[in-house]
This record gives structure tokens, sequence and C-alpha cells, in this order.
């Protein structure tokens, strides 16, 4: 019978020391958490820096005089006329009467030019006597030159030089009469000229110069009259432009033009500050919460789930601030008789204890009206000046818009104080990663030392079964010699 030293050399120790790496890297998962939680709240301080940036953006919408000025254009009958208006048209009704739509000059080949081939084959191609040089166009005396080489030119790179050219026409060429076009891109009565220059003979082959008798269609001006006036008013270019309204005349006949200013989009861009501000208030809400549930049933184990700016101050002050800000009243408005509170045109805050508590809720029929019958002191409540709380046209120093730009500012801005948040947070990210990197090291040396220590017990474990294997041996000599 053998003597065995307990079957220990029989252990897995990849297995044990694997085991005993998993207890050793506990901590390095815990710093792990922390680094993924601080990480979560460095990436939620960058949605709400977009958040506020764009409630801020909304504010300064709001505080922009284009965004108060903006016009609504109706005309009455759009066959006739279309119609656009700045920020600067003044509100009013215009009657156009148009009695002749301009045309625009045309001067064309006076016969077929024989063109030979394709107008991609080059000028030499199509005509064999063609010779290099400038064909000039003047217009009412201004000239243009249009230079051209008959062996590397064609007839379509010949018509896009004269179509981006200065002369202001539009070239072109038709196969199946075989003539060469160009009209004047206004319209108006004009005198259009075409000669060769520098050796070139193209207007003499496009046969558009005068010894050719080309064809001439002359052009005309559009004429209208403005709200009955006796005067006759012209335009070569079929659109005019009066009081920053421009009128584009498709056809004749009399048509009415009405501008005002355009209350829906103004209600809109209030409607837009509304819900960029409900948008941030119901981030914090959620990026804040702390919710604590059971998970027994008879409810003595509670666990706490903290939203990843729980307990944070800055957001909570952001939703107090925003709060304060957007519902307070202004003394000076409400002095001057204006509208001095978001309440005055139909925006409130929601209920207390229901879906819209602490977010803006609009009276949008409230709004509308507002916007419609004073437009200037729904304005003035957005952004006025304490000195003239009656002055549009002024440095802004206070109203609700401003309030706001103003607060979130200095939140929002390169190395703000969100920017700082974050800036803060990288630092313990960077600090726990350092302190990670310094624990790997350490538990290289901690799983090299485990595989030292089970390599030696490996090898005393052999020692002792060699010397059992040998007092076994010398046991059964003994026993035998008897």
């Amino acid at each position: 019978m053998g003597i065995s030293i307990g079957g220990l050399s029989g252990l897995d120790t990849e297995k044990i020391i694997t085991q005993l790496m998993e207890l050793e890297q506990i901590p390095i998962k815990k710093v792990q958490q922390r680094i993924d939680r601080y990480t979560l709240q460095k990436n939620t301080f960058e949605t709400f820096n977009l958040k506020l940036l764009s409630l801020k953006s909304s504010a300064e919408t709001l505080l922009d005089s284009a965004t108060w000025q903006t016009k609504n254009v109706t005309v009455s009958d759009s066959t006739k006329i279309s119609a656009t208006a700045s920020s600067s048209a003044s509100q009013g009704t215009l009657k156009f009467n148009v009695t002749q739509l301009g045309k625009s000059e045309s001067i064309y080949s006076g016969g077929a030019v024989g063109a030979a081939g394709e107008s991609s084959d080059t000028l030499i191609t199509n005509f064999a006597t063609a010779s290099s040089g400038v064909l000039k166009i003047d217009i009412d005396g201004t000239e243009t030159s249009i230079t051209y080489d008959v062996n590397t030119d064609t007839i379509n790179t010949l018509i896009s030089k004269i179509n981006q050219s200065s002369a202001n026409v539009t070239a072109f060429y038709d196969k199946n009469t075989d003539k060469f076009y160009i009209t004047s891109n206004t319209a108006g009565n004009k005198t259009i000229t075409i000669t060769d220059d520098s050796g070139g003979n193209m207007a003499e082959l496009l046969k558009l110069r005068a010894a050719d008798s080309p064809v001439v269609e002359n052009g005309t001006s559009t004429q209208f009259y403005i709200n009955d006036m006796a005067q006759m008013f012209t335009t070569d270019t079929n659109s005019y432009t009066v009081n920053g309204v421009t009128v584009n005349f498709l056809n004749t006949g009399s048509t009415t033009v009405v501008v005002k200013n355009d209350s829906s989009a103004i209600v809109e861009k209030i409607k837009d500050f509304v819900n960029k501000y409900n948008d941030v208030q119901d981030f914090i809400k959620e990026q804040t919460k702390l919710t604590t549930a059971s998970t027994t049933s008879d409810k003595t184990t509670d666990v706490s789930t903290r939203a990843p700016l729980a307990g944070n101050y800055l957001a909570t002050d952001v939703s107090y601030n925003l709060n304060a800000k957007t519902l307070q009243a202004f003394s000076e408005l409400r002095n001057a008789g204006q509208y001095s509170m978001l309440t005055e045109i139909g925006i409130s805050l929601g209920a207390y204890g229901t879906d819209n508590a602490n977010k803006l809720v609009v009276d949008e029929q409230k709004l509308q009206e507002a916007v419609e019958n004073n437009p200037e002191q729904v304005r003035l409540l957005f952004g006025y000046n304490t000195s003239t709380p009656t002055e549009t046209k002024v440095v802004v120093n206070s109203g609700i818009a401003h309030q706001i730009k103003s607060y979130l500012n200095p939140i929002t801005r390169f190395r703000g104080l969100i920017a700082n948040e974050q800036s803060a947070l990288q630092s313990m990210i960077d600090s726990l990663n350092t302190n990670i990197d310094k624990m790997n090291e350490r538990l290289t040396t901690v799983e090299e030392n485990y595989r030292k220590q089970f390599s030696r017990m490996e090898q005393q474990l052999a020692r002792l079964n060699s010397q059992g294997d040998y007092f076994s041996s010398q046991l059964a000599s003994l026993s035998k010699s008897k």
C-alpha cells in the first residue's frame, strides 16, 4: 500500500489564481463605478448646457428687432402680381394698375447662318472661313468684349462666354432655324449693336452686324399706376419696390397689396421661447430626481436611485432663477401702462400638482390677441430700457428675454459655470484613471507572486510524493525479507 499526501498535487491552481485575482479586482471595479458615474454627470452637463443655449438663443430672437417687424403680404390677384415685404416695410394698402408688361430687347440672325456639324464642334468646323478675334456687344453705349478662338471654342462655349459676361444678356443657337439669338436680361427699349474686332468675323458669320440686316424685336418698359394717381410709373425689370414692398408684375390689370405685421410669426417665436423654457425645466426635474423604492413585499428594504445631477446646486439654482426671472413683474412697464408680466398676454405657470407644474402654459387666443392689438407692448415686455419703457428703438437693459439672456450668459459661455463643473468632473475622472493604472500595475505583481507561491507549493508536493513513494518501496522490501 503506497503513501500519499492528501492528493494536493491535483489542485486546479489556474482556477484558484483566477478566483483570487477576481477578489483583488473588486477595489478597481468600485473605482470604475465612480468613473462611470462622473462621466455620466459630465455628459449630462453637456446636454444641460445645450438646452440652456437653445433657450438663450430663443431669448435673443425675441430681442431682435427683425422678429417684431416680420410682415405678412396679401395680394388680391396673384395671377397679376406677386409681392414680398422687408422687415422695414410700411403697413398699409397699395393698389397697382398695370397697363403694359415689360418686354426684353432681342436681336437675332438676319438669315440662316449655314453652320456645319454640331454646336459642340469647333467654330472652324462650323464655319470654314471663321477667324479668331473679339465679338463686341454694345447696349445703349455700354460695350462688352467677348474673346474667342475658332480652333478651340465651339458655338456652345461662345454662348457660355456671352451669357457669363457683363453684357447682361442671354444668347442661344437654334439648329432648326439655324439662327443665333441674343436677348437683354432686362426689359425696356434698348439699342443692341453687335460688331467684330481684332480680326474676328463671328458677328458677320452669325449675321448679327447692322450690315447683315439682323432682326430686332424692340423691348418695352412695364407701365403702371399706384393708388389711382395720374402719374405713370415705369420699370425695366418687371419688378418695383415701394415702401419696402417689392412687387413682381405678372400680368396687366388692377391688384391690391395689403401689408400687415405678421402676428402669427411673432406668436410662434414666443411659443418657441416657452417650449425651450419648459424643455429646460423638464430636463432639470428629470436629472435631479431622487427616488426610493422598496425591494421586498414587506417594504423593509429600500433602494435609493439618484439621477446624474441629484443634489447639484447649480441645476436647482438655474431652475429657481429661470422661474423667478420669467414670471416677475416689471414696475417700469406697469407704471407706464404697458404689459408688465407674462400672465397679461396669456402665459402663466402651470398648476401645482399637475404635469405642468413649474412649466409655462400658453393661452394661444389671448396671446394672439395681445400680439395683434398691442405688438409694441408685447415687444417691450421681452426687452425695454428702464429709462424709456415705452420706446422700442433703445438699448435694452431689462425685460424677460433680456433677463434670461443675461442670466444664462455666465452659465453657458466658454469657461462658464457649467464648463467649470465639467472640468472638475474631468479632473476627478483623470485622477481615478491614474489610480486604476497604478492598481493594475500592482495586480500584475500580485498575480506573479501567486503563481510563484503555487509553483513552489507544487514543487514541495512533488518532493513529498517522491519521498512517500520511496518509503513505500522500503517498507515493501522489509516485508518480503521476513
